[in-house]
């Protein structure tokens, strides 16, 4: 399946879920009230309401809020069964984890796959997900719960985001040379003031701080 997702999401598909996330993400930070400190929403929250909304819509669609199926639900309840996936995933019945069964039962609370193949704001990697899956007569339920495998790989991410950010935060020395680098990789590529300035994945690697050093670290530990 990777294959095939992979072969049919290159090209442009790439670069507009980038541009979509990158959209999101400074919504969701406009959104973060000037009045909220750490000490009050904690850095975990704090990524919630920005970081993760950012995933969670960009993938699912910010058009498919509700009530029940929403970042936020998704980032409790995940963070219940994400202790546990490694078990589901080998086979150990649910009953020996009622707290995980409970929170894999909300986040299931999902649109159809149908509902998320007809909006323009699902992700390309899940829709064809989804059509693959669907090939080979997977039902909802089970396209469903793909779909958590899939969140699974994202809250890594999110969790390795929120490490970096705490350390950063941790050691005062290591912010100001990101800030530093990334204020002049700015000022270099902007063609004049209050342009937006684009950056490419092999310039960002190219930082001393962020890309080769950051990488580095992270690859070690």
């Amino acid at each position: 399946m990777i294959k095939f997702v992979g072969s049919t999401t290159r090209g442009s598909s790439i670069p507009r879920s980038l541009h979509q996330f990158s959209g999101l993400l400074d919504s969701a930070y406009a959104e973060v009230p000037e009045t909220v400190s750490w000490q009050e929403s904690g850095l975990d929250s704090f990524a919630n309401q920005t970081l993760f909304q950012a995933i969670f819509n960009s993938i699912f669609g910010a058009d498919k809020e509700t009530p029940e199926f929403n970042y936020d639900v998704f980032h409790d309840n995940f963070k219940v069964f994400h202790k546990y996936f490694s078990y589901f995933w080998i086979g150990l019945p649910h009953f020996l984890f009622p707290e995980a069964t409970k929170a894999v039962g909300k986040c299931l609370a999902q649109p159809t796959p149908q509902e998320f193949m007809e909006s323009e704001l699902t992700s390309d990697y899940l829709k064809a997900a989804i059509q693959y899956l669907q090939s080979y007569g997977l039902s909802d339920s089970e396209v469903k719960s793909h779909n958590l495998v899939f969140m699974h790989i994202n809250i890594n991410t999110f969790k390795i985001a929120v490490w970096c950010l705490y350390k950063l935060m941790e050691h005062k020395e290591a912010m100001a040379a990101v800030r530093e680098e990334i204020d002049n990789l700015i000022a270099n590529s902007r063609d004049e003031e209050g342009a937006p300035v684009y950056i490419s994945p092999k310039e960002m690697e190219a930082m001393e701080t962020i890309g080769k050093r950051g990488l580095h670290h992270l690859f070690i530990t």
